[in-house]
């Protein structure tokens, strides 16, 4: 059953129609203009562990040029084609538009001969115009680069973007990746981000839950995340968790329709907890407004299942805080014990807005960022489990290579304000 967030006033029912219409309203009037932004610190006054220096930057867009050259789109397409699900031989791409004829998403390697493969239309998904169209590409070699089109039969509608599929298992191969939460807003802060963002060259994305505010609705999702994203989700795929805006339209019935999603926390959990590899690394995303035994089962044996060298968990509810709401206990009493006893090295969760380092008993690390677009919010003095906390907009951008882990907080602004490394007994290193 939903609960009312803890010291917040925002609640999980849906607001009065009179707010929902000023919220409509000022997306009407201030379309490019921070909104509600909070207090948006873009800069950290206060630094951490910087020992791993700056964030090592090489942009993203620059990433497939050579390979996939870009052009500009020749068809009429509602929200940008974008990369789901994807791993080392597979993956789908979706997409909105209008009723195609021969809708086909055409697949090569980086010079080689193209593949059309047909994308079906989404029936489950019930869009105010036009169609969810899905294609699902198979037979894909991992760590390969690959260039794609959308297209209705000969004509091109978008395209081309690259992407490369996931490294094979015990490849030992880099794992890049960004990880915020908290951002579909249009705001300042939301835009500073993403800028800084996409100077990082990363291999997908983790999003730690509320991703469109104030609702979750489905023309929310359109307008202030797929819209602000496109760029980046066109070559990586991003995997959310849902938090408790996202829950507010439906109970996330918009969220599930929109993202394509390992599907193998079914029949409970489809779509709402999930897991996927990628490479050397398992990836654990739960569902904190359902925190229930069968989705505390699901965990236990897929923790237990899990042999890969890395394991990260992504959450949107923080189970421990220094921020206004505080640690959400519920999800602490969850999880958290699974964690430490399947040695989960790293969590990463939103809710608070702010940055946040915790080691608390159990030889996890939590990391709070929620920090990716919606403002920030007052810290409390860190506790004695708080290594490091500060009140700014922010993303983190972490690499895995071999036996270590590397992480950089870097701020609205560009700089690199902590680090961590951390081996794979989840012990920090260096």
């Amino acid at each position: 059953m939903a609960r009312p967030d803890r010291r917040s006033s925002w609640t999980r029912a849906a607001p009065s129609a009179a707010l929902a219409a000023l919220f409509a309203l000022l997306a009407l009037v201030l379309p490019d203009r921070c909104v509600a932004n909070e207090v948006g610190h873009h800069r950290a006054t206060r630094t951490g562990d910087l020992r791993l220096g700056r964030a090592p930057l090489a942009p993203q867009a620059l990433r497939f040029e050579r390979a996939c050259p870009p052009r500009p789109p020749a068809g009429s397409i509602r929200r940008a084609p974008y990369l789901q699900d994807l791993t080392g031989t597979g993956g789908a791409v979706a997409w909105t538009g209008d009723a195609l004829a021969d809708p086909v998403v055409e697949v090569r390697p980086a010079g080689g001969a193209p593949v059309a493969v047909r994308a079906e239309v989404d029936r489950s998904a019930i869009l105010p115009r036009g169609l969810q169209y899905v294609a699902r590409l198979d037979g894909l070699a991992p760590a390969t680069t690959y260039c794609y089109e959308v297209r209705d039969g000969a004509r091109r509608l978008a395209g081309p973007f690259g992407f490369t599929t996931a490294p094979a298992p015990g490849s030992r191969q880099p794992i890049r990746l960004v990880a915020f939460g908290d951002m579909g807003w249009r705001t300042t802060d939301q835009r500073a981000v993403l800028g800084r963002m996409a100077r990082v060259e990363f291999d997908l994305a983790l999003l730690a839950g509320d991703i469109a505010y104030p609702d979750g609705t489905l023309e929310q999702l359109d307008r202030n995340f797929f819209a602000v994203y496109a760029p980046l989700m066109q070559s990586a795929p991003f995997y959310p968790a849902s938090g408790n805006h996202d829950y507010i339209t439906d109970a996330a019935a918009p969220f599930r329709q929109a993202f394509v999603l390992p599907e193998n926390g079914a029949p409970a959990g489809r779509e709402r907890w999930y897991s996927f590899d990628w490479g050397d690394l398992h990836v654990v995303v739960l569902d904190s407004e359902m925190p229930t035994s069968a989705q505390v089962a699901w965990l236990e044996a897929d923790l237990a299942r899990s042999r890969a060298p890395w394991k990260i968990a992504l959450v949107h509810r923080a189970p421990y805080s220094s921020g206004e709401h505080g640690p959400d206990l519920p999800t602490r009493r969850a999880f958290a014990g699974l964690f430490g006893r399947h040695r989960v090295p790293l969590v990463i969760t939103g809710h608070e807005h702010h940055y946040e380092r915790l080691h608390p008993p159990g030889g996890v690390t939590y990391v709070v960022t929620g920090g990716g677009g919606r403002g920030t919010r007052r810290v409390h003095p860190g506790g004695r489990d708080s290594a490091f906390v500060a009140q700014v907009a922010h993303f983190v951008y972490i690499v895995i290579e071999g036996d270590h882990l590397r992480l950089w907080a870097v701020d609205a602004s560009g700089q690199t304000f902590d680090t961590l490394m951390l081996d794979r007994t989840g012990r920090p290193a260096g």
